[in-house]
């Protein structure tokens, strides 16, 4: 599986898990600033390192080929495990009690806090029982993973706004127009008359 793209991810994708939302992480820095005060709320980060930009794209390879042999339930290469290891035996986030009584992060962190954190959610996710609920988005032309949370554990799609809708637009003209439905360029057409169910 190729890794994921920032621009490939529904603004409403839900990953089930941090490491695996990680993947959207874009790899310029401010990039990597923007998604872990969005998906951590940590609020100043301490500027890059070199060794953390390496760091960076060597978690992010790392959790996208172990996510991708989880799909179809195979062990991950040792080569793998050990470099999840490695970043997540760094110190992560250590969570203080701030005003109120409110649970948050110290005011700076760094980068490889951030990184020891998400490689230390990975560690977590391999070493779980629920593994293998990690999907793959059932779309052919899409390669988002998750990790499917539903309670029937029956969900498909990275997102009902985006490839859910779809199938559901190509289910409901395939009934309605079989020759219409045939058309792809017709997939990608707004759609306002197909309600969401659920996936």
């Amino acid at each position: 599986m190729a890794p994921v793209g920032s621009s490939d991810v529904p603004r409403d994708f839900d990953a089930g898990t941090l490491c695996l939302q990680y993947l959207d992480a874009p790899e310029d820095p401010d990039g990597l600033s923007d998604w872990a005060r969005t998906h951590l709320r940590v609020r100043d980060l301490l500027p890059l390192t070199e060794r953390e930009r390496r760091d960076a794209r060597t978690l992010h390879d790392a959790v996208s080929r172990i996510a991708a042999v989880l799909v179809v339930g195979g062990p991950p290469a040792i080569g793998d495990i050990a470099r999840l290891n490695r970043l997540a035996g760094q110190p992560d986030l250590a969570p203080q009690v701030g005003a109120g009584g409110a649970r948050g992060w110290p005011i700076e962190v760094s980068h490889g806090q951030v990184l020891a954190t998400v490689a230390r959610d990975a560690v977590l996710l391999v070493t779980d029982a629920d593994h293998d609920r990690v999907r793959r988005c059932a779309a052919e032309d899409c390669d988002l993973v998750f990790l499917d949370t539903s309670r029937p554990g029956r969900r498909r799609w990275c997102s009902m706004s985006r490839c859910g809708n779809r199938a559901k637009v190509r289910a409901h003209r395939a009934r309605a127009d079989p020759v219409r439905a045939a058309d792809p360029v017709h997939d990608a057409d707004p759609v306002h008359d197909v309600e969401d169910g659920p996936s």
